[in-house]
């Protein structure tokens, strides 16, 4: 139950910043705002700023007195009853009057592209955020080449792989284990574990790991591997810890972070489009919105912080996806925008909704069919959440 209230919250926070950045880019622009909503109607409640006061608004309507700019009702902000985002609802973004000065389709291109892209950049600058926080308050990584102003805390061995064959394989160590001591002794590097395993590699070695938090405890013996000239243990060790940076250090790494994602779904994305041409299958793993739950309620369990980092990647998925030029989409729009601008007139909106009607379904059968991929992944491990839940 926590794993689903926490994908609801994420969610709602992701889309919520989105439209944010289209509502206040619209209004800097001139436009009329008729509604920005926090989750999706029915309404459950809102307010709207009449005259210098606030007043409530229920149900479906709103005031019915204008303000003082051009005869348009103020901008009603409400909450709602479904809570998975956030909407804006813009005057004349769906083909409305162009000879009102505050619709959106009145406004010159270059304004209607920087509204569009302001929900891109808002997801874009949360994901800095977040990564800014996880990095102020200490993020575990790899210590390799740290930046000057790094501190660390918790430093220790971690073993990142496991040769198949090799004696701790063969023992039960696992690839994410800890070394925390070996026959009792400590070791604050892995020159120290290293040297210590070479120096006895003649008998049992009682090596003692944390895994997820539990301690465990293995013997094993060093034996010949391919391609060491000395008996070892068959495991890739690396230093890890908990590091932390000054805030402004901390920018900059959220900075990096971001760019790093960005890069990897990339990746990602051309080794789809690859596998789907070259190898007509799907090569990369894609989850939708009942993967990213499973994912969600596995991340809760492994703390704030990376929790922190999971929305920080989600914000920036997001924004990347919203940008490609697909119609219904962000990009979809701006795409439409460029052609209208190449060509100097518009393609009509009567063709313009189609297609962005055309591309919602094909953005709703698309769901459908990764919603069925993940209840198929992952419906024994929700069925098991679901039975512990309600006390089967």
């Amino acid at each position: 139950m926590l794993a689903i209230l926490v994908f609801i919250l994420i969610l709602g926070l992701l889309v919520f910043v989105h439209e944010a950045g289209h509502c206040i880019a619209a209004k800097r622009a001139g436009m009329g705002v008729e509604e920005f909503g926090f989750g999706f109607p029915p309404r459950l409640i809102g307010v709207q700023r009449v005259s210098g006061k606030w007043r409530m608004v229920r149900g479906g309507g709103s005031s019915r007195k204008p303000s003082t700019i051009n005869h348009q009702p103020p901008t009603i902000y409400s909450l709602n009853w479904i809570p998975l985002g956030g909407f804006v609802r813009i005057t004349g973004e769906s083909g409305g009057d162009a000879d009102d000065p505050r619709s959106f389709a009145a406004k010159p291109r270059w304004q209607r592209a920087i509204v569009l892209v302001a929900g891109v950049a808002m997801n874009l600058v949360l994901a800095i955020v977040l990564f800014t926080a996880v990095y102020s308050l200490g993020a575990p990584q790899v210590i390799d080449d740290l930046p000057p102003g790094a501190t660390i805390r918790d430093r220790r061995t971690s073993i990142i792989g496991v040769l198949r064959d090799g004696p701790a394989a063969g023992a039960g160590v696992q690839s994410g284990d800890a070394i925390t001591a070996i026959d009792g002794e400590s070791f604050t590097d892995i020159r120290g574990v290293q040297q210590y395993i070479g120096a006895h590699a003649d008998q049992d070695l009682r090596i003692t790991v944390d895994r997820n938090g539990q301690s465990r405890e293995f013997t094993l013996r060093p034996a010949p591997l391919p391609g060491v000239e000395r008996p070892g243990i068959g495991v890739q060790l690396v230093e890890v810890g908990t590091v932390r940076f000054p805030l402004h250090l901390a920018a900059w790494q959220g900075v990096r972070a971001t760019g790093f994602v960005i890069a990897e779904i990339l990746r990602a994305l051309g080794g789809l489009v690859r596998g789907l041409v070259v190898e007509r299958a799907v090569t990369v793993d894609v989850v939708g919105p009942v993967g990213i739950a499973v994912m969600t309620g596995q991340v809760v369990s492994l703390g704030f912080v990376h929790l922190l980092q999971f929305t920080a990647v989600l914000s920036a998925n997001l924004a990347l996806l919203n940008v490609f030029p697909f119609p219904a989409l962000d990009g979809g729009r701006l795409f439409i925008l460029l052609i209208e601008a190449i060509r100097r007139r518009s393609i009509g909106k009567r063709i313009e909704n189609a297609i962005h009607a055309a591309g919602f379904a094909l953005l709703l059968l698309l769901v459908v069919a990764v919603t069925y991929h993940d209840i198929a992944q992952f419906g024994g491990s929700i069925m098991s959440s679901l039975r512990s839940t309600v006390g089967f």
